[in-house]
């Protein structure tokens, strides 16, 4: 869940990324909207990939859930497509699962969150793609996180763009 990934990125004295430091990973300087570029590259990143037919895992026993999952994983190693970087370096933003981002454009159920970036499933999976209304306690094995800290030379985050721009969230591909 949300509240999960918070506190486990808070743990490690790091914090959910925010939304659009975590698109500026993805996109660079250029603002691509694949992290390998302008066009999706067949191959590249962890995508459509069809996925097993899905019940519903409450149902299933314990002992029977780690091999139900196995069969619904279509997850590969992080780092494994090299492909799939960002001009920076950051791997797999695009794929594999989508990620939990504090959202403060999103007020879905009163917390500041969405799921940006697509799966390792059939559908979008780019640098804009974004689930903004999540309901509160969503848990999926198509979904996970990754924390952001303060930058290495320890100097606070700066803003690229002033405080009134604001960047479109919009799903489609402008």
């Amino acid at each position: 869940t949300y509240e999960q990934a918070e506190k486990a990125c808070n743990v490690e004295g790091k914090t959910l990324c925010d939304a659009t430091e975590w698109a500026f990973a993805c996109e660079g300087r250029k603002t691509w909207p694949y992290p390998h570029g302008l066009e999706r590259k067949a191959g590249a990143c962890n995508v459509d990939r069809p996925e097993a037919a899905r019940s519903d895992l409450r149902s299933v026993k314990a002992a029977d859930l780690p091999a139900r999952l196995a069969r619904l994983d279509g997850r590969t190693s992080s780092g494994a497509r090299p492909r799939c970087s960002s001009p920076f370096s950051v791997g797999d933003t695009t794929g594999n699962v989508a990620e939990w981002v504090h959202d403060p454009d999103s007020r879905a159920a009163g917390l500041p969150r969405s799921v940006a970036g697509g799966h390792f499933g059939l559908g979008e999976a780019t640098c804009r793609t974004k689930a903004p209304r999540v309901a509160r306690g969503y848990r999926d094995h198509r979904v996970g996180f990754r924390c952001c800290s303060r930058a290495r030379d320890g100097k606070p985050r700066r803003r690229l763009l002033p405080s009134g721009v604001r960047l479109s969230q919009s799903r489609k591909l402008l």
